[in-house]
């Protein structure tokens, strides 16, 4: 039994050691979430994300919800190697940072 544990250790021990970096969601991650949020939409609700996909004159992702999902970091990085324009306008924008015991939402988004 003792070698068990040890052995258990040992082999977790050596792949948390290993384990590759966290990209946190990525791009699959917001489109799993997408596909997720999809089956509970209602039909109106659909039909209004539809219209506002179909009119998106991007093309900074395919324009379908799961794509779509994608495209607050996309439009984010687009321009990272350049100006930074948009980068530095909408990088807060992607999360909140907010304490549990004393929310502060106006604060935490930025008013």
């Amino acid at each position: 039994m003792m070698i068990r544990t040890t052995l258990f250790a040992v082999v977790l021990g050596s792949s948390l050691c290993t384990s590759g970096s966290a990209f946190a969601w990525g791009d699959e991650g917001h489109e799993i979430v997408a596909l997720i949020a999809d089956h509970y939409l209602t039909d109106v609700a659909r039909q209004k994300a539809e219209a506002m996909i179909a009119a998106d004159p991007t093309t900074f992702t395919e324009h379908e919800l799961a794509a779509e999902a994608t495209w607050a970091d996309r439009f984010r990085d687009s321009d990272r190697s350049g100006t930074k324009e948009h980068y530095n306008k909408t990088h807060q924008w992607h999360y909140v940072d907010t304490e549990l015991d004393a929310a502060d939402l106006d604060a935490a988004c930025l008013g």
